[in-house]
């Protein structure tokens, strides 16, 4: 029998070694990282620190292949759930707290770890000519806030020349639909036509892409944007169908055109017309549109014992296991995906490949490449008994135990039993006294081997898909977890990926590195390491050369990165403030913006970065909102060069925010806002059943489309008008092209979407259009509705 105390010794040990994760987190003393107080209302600028340069992770590189058999591939799989038995599964909160996000900020999506898109520095769009109310219909259009230039992003508002496709959200799956709203000239916008699907849509020449309803999916990657109303959003009345069917066959109808992705000719806008559709059986994890090609990432459950070995992402796409990928090492894996290339005109599938993965992956998408993420996290008994081979503590005959331990093939459960039985019967040799001073150094000692190799602890696995081939994967990795997209960028040949180490290992404080990758062979290059000990990454905004990224703890340091070159990229400074941002976005001219939280409400700040080693805060304002669908995703931010303002949308309303100091130019009183897109001078401004238009020059509302309201084709005319170019809205340092305009044979003039390609460094802001106000007239208020 062992006695108490040697029994309390092993406890402690087994309980700090395999990572006693819910005591350590009880006992965690958050401290500041310098002598500064963090609840300190003054933003503080600090030189860039001495950072961590721990020694390189050993960077494992796990490889993809695939098995010969259907046997091969279940057992591969059941080696992979023994290995799951004993990994430590980090559970990384990939947003914001929940008392003001309750799922995690998928944002930058259309191309970004999960959908990427743009919005340019230069919104202005490069056409001054204003579309105020009537005449020519305006060239300026917004189009969807985007992380990647050139690759399209799922969203529920879309533009189309100068039409927008609106999602109507219905109380029931498969119910709502899509207003498609006129918006030249901005006074007397209007609904025109009207869809019966309602989802998430792509847009590509000539096509409208409806995706899925996310509803569906039990588990989806990127969030579905919330109704904003307690009752139906409202459908656009129809001609009333004279067949008679019961209300399961309508359910049954509703949910199988749920699954659908659907793909609309929108060669003439106000009369889009299904051009193909495909079934998904699946969950829809991604989806982007670049070049021409549909980018869809699907996820399925691991075929069930018993069920024939196949993976079926599409009613009529059948993958055998035989061709599904899978590392070559057996890591956690409950899930499979696949991606799928389809082509927007015809909606055919040309080109897939499917590999597995767990629920927990991120992906980013460049112009021409798909990058997948899988994370592992070393097992609690290799990681303890590592520790002890290593401890000078532990004397050699015991050692040799667990080194012959080691050499058994065990499950991760029955090799942790043993190292705990060999460790307890040599700690029962010991005097008492010598046991307590044992215990102390044991306790120490893996505290600081947990903290020295926090880097081997997790890894964040990346596999890379060629957009013009998808079979032919590269891999590799970097330590620690990614937070979302955001987490990856793609600049001039080069990954960069921001990841956090060492979360949530006992006793050991987290730490949050920058790696830089060739972004072909995957192949790391350089790293910055160590910013912010004891925090997590909440935000990050990769732009040309300079990287920002946001931690926090108590306090939100911004840290600004030189990227100029990889093999030795630097911190350059960093700046510190209450609260945290999760959203980044560039303005130009050496600003960022940052929406987040502080105290439980919406806070937005304007960072000064033109002096990289001395960032400072220009502005800073905590909104009376205790919300915003920023921090769920970058969809729903807007920004206007043109005018100086960006817009949130929060559960009282719209705010539109000058970007200069943050005052209230307006704040639109609409039923749940979510989107906003400009057309010329004028904003609109999208509710749950309605979209308020206003005149950017004195921000007076000049009308209210009913987004319910029955289509009123527009009428027709006898010679071709100009239609308007979406402005794609790329991140700021990416100047935007004046469109051009190619005539065609019927005589319609068809619209050329602007191209442009990401400069190193931000461009100067836009010149502003602004009414001057008569002296004496006030600011307007935050307050300000309309």
């Amino acid at each position: 029998m062992i006695p108490r105390t040697v029994a309390l010794v092993v406890l402690v040990l087994v309980a700090s070694v395999t990572g006693a994760v819910t005591l350590a987190d009880q006992n965690t003393v958050e401290t500041p990282e310098d002598d500064r107080d963090p609840s300190s209302d003054t933003p503080t600028t600090t030189p860039a620190p001495s950072v961590d340069r721990a020694p390189e992770p050993s960077g494992e590189v796990l490889g993809l292949t695939t098995a010969d058999s259907d046997e091969a591939f279940r057992a591969y799989l059941d080696r992979a759930q023994r290995v799951a038995g004993g990994y430590d599964r980090v559970t990384f909160d990939r947003g914001a707290p929940t008392r003001m996000t309750a799922t995690p900020m998928e944002t930058a999506s259309a191309g970004a770890s999960v959908s990427l898109g743009a919005q340019a520095a230069s919104a202005d769009g490069g056409d001054a000519a204003g579309g105020a109310g009537g005449g020519a219909p305006s060239r300026r259009v917004g189009g969807t806030n985007v992380q990647v230039v050139g690759v399209d992003e799922p969203d529920v508002v879309k533009t189309v020349g100068d039409r927008f496709y609106v999602q109507r959200l219905g109380r029931e799956v498969g119910t709502g639909g899509t207003s498609v709203v006129a918006a030249t000239p901005p006074a007397e916008a209007r609904v025109t036509a009207a869809l019966d699907r309602s989802g998430r849509m792509l847009v590509g020449e000539d096509r409208v892409v409806v995706l899925p309803n996310r509803r569906t999916v039990r588990r989806p990657v990127e969030p579905e944007p919330r109704p904003g109303g307690g009752g139906p959003v409202g459908a656009v009345e129809g001609a009333v169908d004279s067949v008679m069917v019961s209300e399961a066959d309508r359910a049954a109808e509703r949910a199988a055109a749920a699954r659908r992705l659907t793909g609309y000719d929108v060669t003439d806008p106000d009369a889009p017309a299904e051009a193909w559709a495909r079934e998904v059986r699946g969950r829809v994890v991604s989806a982007r549109l670049t070049d021409g090609q549909v980018l869809l990432v699907v996820a399925n459950d691991l075929p069930r014992a018993g069920d024939s070995c196949r993976v079926r992402p599409l009613a009529d796409v059948t993958v055998p296991c035989t061709d599904v990928r899978h590392p070559t090492e057996p890591v956690p894996t409950d899930v499979t995906y696949s991606v799928l290339s389809i082509d927007a005109a015809s909606g055919e599938l040309t080109q897939r490949t499917t590999f597995v993965g767990s629920r927990e992956s991120t992906v980013y998408v460049s112009p021409d490449a798909v990058y997948a993420t899988y994370t592992t996290s070393e097992r609690r008994a290799a990681l303890r008994t590592e520790y002890l081979l290593e401890s000078d503590v532990v004397p050699e005959r015991v050692k040799e135990r667990l080194r012959t331990v080691q050499g058994y093939d065990l499950s991760p459960r029955a090799e942790e039993e043993e190292v705990e039985a060999t460790v307890r019967g040599w700690i029962g040799t010991l005097a008492p006294s010598e046991r307590r001073d044992v215990d102390e150094q044991l306790r120490e000692g893996y505290r600081e081997y947990l903290r020295e190799h926090r880097r081997d602890a997790t890894t964040t696995h990346v596999a890379r898909f060629p957009v013009d081939d998808l079979e032919d994967a590269t891999t590799g990795s970097v330590p620690g977890i990614v937070l979302n997209q955001f987490s990856f960028d793609v600049h001039e040949g080069h990954l960069r990926v921001a990841t956090t180490v060492g979360e949530r290992l006992p006793g050991v404080e987290s730490a949050n590195d920058v790696y830089t990758l060739d972004a072909t062979s995957l192949e790391r290059e350089g790293s910055v390491t160590g910013m912010s000990e004891g925090q997590r990454v909440y935000g990050v905004r990769f732009v040309g050369d300079r990287g920002y990224v946001v931690t926090f703890r108590q306090v939100d340091p911004l840290h600004v990165l030189d990227l100029s070159d990889p093999a030795n990229p630097t911190e350059e400074g960093f700046v510190k403030l209450p609260g945290y941002s999760s959203y980044l976005h560039p303005l130009g001219d050496g600003r960022v913006m940052g929406i987040g939280e502080e105290d439980g409400r919406v806070k937005a700040v304007v960072f000064d970065v033109s002096d990289p080693a001395d960032p400072s805060v220009a502005e800073s304002r905590v909104l009376d909102a205790r919300w915003s669908a920023v921090s769920r995703t970058h969809h729903a931010f807007t920004y206007d060069a043109r005018h100086g303002v960006a817009f949130l949308p929060t559960p009282d309303g719209g705010y539109v925010l000058s970007t200069d100091d943050l005052s209230t130019e307006k704040r639109v009183d609409i039923e749940a806002p979510r989107r906003a897109r400009y057309v010329g001078d004028h904003l609109f401004v999208f509710g749950a059943t309605e979209a308020a238009v206003l005149d950017e020059t004195d921000w007076s509302r000049v009308t209210t489309v009913d987004l319910t309201a029955t289509p009123v084709p527009p009428e027709p005319t006898p010679t071709a008008t100009p239609t308007a170019v979406p402005t794609p809205d790329p991140p700021t340092g990416t100047p935007s092209e004046t469109p051009t305009r190619t005539a065609t044979g019927t005589g319609t003039a068809t619209a050329t979407p602007p191209t442009a390609t990401a400069s190193p460094t931000p461009t100067p802001t836009p010149t502003r259009t602004r009414t001057a106000r008569p002296a004496g007239t006030p600011t307007p208020s935050p307050t300000t509705s309309s």
